[in-house]
């Protein structure tokens, strides 16, 4: 079965920059449906993208996408571009050139596609768990940004002082400290502490950053809401809670 969407050049280009955010955390990009609902290499965190306005229903496994993009990026040059899957393969037109690409056996496929039944089951948002609903400011991830590219930081923790918690981190060797948030409200009066992942604070994107914190027993899980241009992406992540010593 054939099918096609064509895409302006503000379409495509917010297409490449999701698949330029996933490049260097994941190996491959299998976009089913529309949709990116995957994790990264190191299994920490869950991307979740709604490309059905961009690509439609289309199916899209793409291996080893960090070696395709600048040819992707070349593609464009400001005119409208066609996206067409058939049967085996998928290809990338414009008005001169076409690119073939067969399409990966998704067994073979290192970052694989979520089915929503599955994420519901590992995923879970309860209201009632709801420990943590704030906005983390551009100004604020682009800071958090630049100070772990600084000082080789890959977590961040949220520490829980009574009903108030803040976001700070601390390098490797110590030396450096730095709170990027404080007196974030909490519903549930703690005493404890809890990692976050920095991918969600280093992607690319546009505007502020919601985030909301859910405690569901066993586990804590993140959830950091952003958008790409006119895209939304999700992105979850999960850690334990430990209690504060005194």
């Amino acid at each position: 079965m054939e099918n096609q969407v064509n895409l302006d050049s503000s379409k495509y280009e917010e297409l490449l920059r999701c698949l330029f955010i996933l490049k260097d955390v994941c190996t491959d990009v299998d976009i089913r449906g529309g949709y990116i609902r995957q994790k990264t290499n190191d299994g920490s965190t869950v991307f979740e993208i709604d490309l059905t306005s961009i690509v439609s229903n289309l199916s899209i496994p793409i291996d080893k996408v960090k070696t395709k993009l600048d040819y992707l990026k070349w593609f464009s040059n400001g005119q409208e571009i066609s996206i067409k899957t058939i049967d085996k393969y998928f290809y990338i037109l414009n008005q001169v050139n076409e690119w073939e690409i067969q399409k990966v056996d998704l067994e073979y496929l290192d970052n694989k596609f979520i089915s929503q039944e599955e994420f519901s089951r590992t995923i879970i948002t309860d209201p009632e768990d709801l420990i943590i609903s704030t906005q983390i400011s551009k100004y604020v991830s682009d800071g958090i940004r630049i100070f772990s590219n600084s000082n080789n930081v890959n977590s961040l923790q949220t520490i829980f002082t009574g009903s108030v918690a803040c976001i700070c981190s601390r390098d490797q060797s110590k030396t450096n400290f730095a709170k990027f948030l404080s007196d974030i409200p909490s519903n549930r009066e703690l005493n404890s502490s809890t990692n976050l992942v920095i991918i969600p604070f280093i992607i690319d994107h546009d505007g502020d950053m919601n985030f909301s914190m859910y405690d569901v027993g066993n586990y804590i899980v993140n959830v950091f809401s952003t958008t790409v241009g006119s895209i939304g992406i999700n992105l979850y992540t999960r850690a334990k809670m430990i209690e504060n010593k005194e």
